[in-house]
């Protein structure tokens, strides 16, 4: 659920030691917990701008898959072994298999997630960077009910973060399939009383609770 600016930079030349993440910014969890677990801390925002906070974000493991963000984080970093930890995090060799490294801007980033969209049959004129962030959150609410810690994954300081919360078809079917059971709950009481009965209260009690 980050933003793209968490990773990426405007340009090459434009990395800001203390604004972008650099390799030190990642760390793993101490060998003596026993965990696999990788950190990210992250010093600047776009709501804090100013480094008034450090946002940590946990990175846990998924052995055993393509998707694990550990093994893909460890694998970026990797590749260039030889730069420093307050270094940009993400590079890759300009041009390609070159000892010279770069640093990962905003529109290589995009053109090559664009690029495996269209590979794996997606339009890639529906996808951006912003992909990530909003899926991340979509992603999440079907997950789990407690908003505040999607709020806090994603580093929202607003509710503005609830509009990603997209319902699926069942979802959409749930209050009017149970407004409809109410409803024939209801109806049946009507019939199973003779004409005549007050049967009112019992009804409403039913609508009201």
């Amino acid at each position: 659920m980050l933003r793209k600016d968490n990773v990426t930079m405007a340009k090459p030349d434009a990395f800001n030691l203390n604004n972008n993440l650099t390799r030190g910014d990642f760390a793993m969890e101490p060998a003596n917990q026993n965990s696999k677990v990788m950190w990210v801390s992250i010093r600047h925002s776009k709501t804090n701008q100013f480094n008034e906070y450090v946002h940590y974000v946990p990175l846990i493991p998924i052995p055993g898959s393509h998707m694990c963000p550990v093994e893909a984080v460890t694998k970026a970093l990797s590749l260039a072994r030889h730069k420093k930890p307050k270094d940009p995090a993400f590079c890759y060799p300009s041009p390609p298999r070159s000892s010279n490294f770069i640093a990962l801007t905003h529109a290589v980033f995009v053109s090559k997630f664009k690029m495996l969209a269209g590979k794996i049959g997606l339009n890639p004129d529906k996808v951006s960077g912003h992909s990530f962030r909003r899926g991340g959150a979509t992603f999440a609410f079907g997950l789990t009910n407690n908003h505040s810690l999607i709020k806090y994954v994603g580093d929202w300081l607003s509710d503005c973060y609830l509009i990603y919360n997209e319902m699926d078809s069942e979802q959409m079917k749930l209050l009017p399939t149970l407004m409809a059971a109410r409803i024939k709950q209801v109806g049946n009481l009507f019939l199973q009383h003779a004409p005549g009965t007050d049967t009112s209260s019992q009804c409403l009690g039913l609508v009201n609770n």
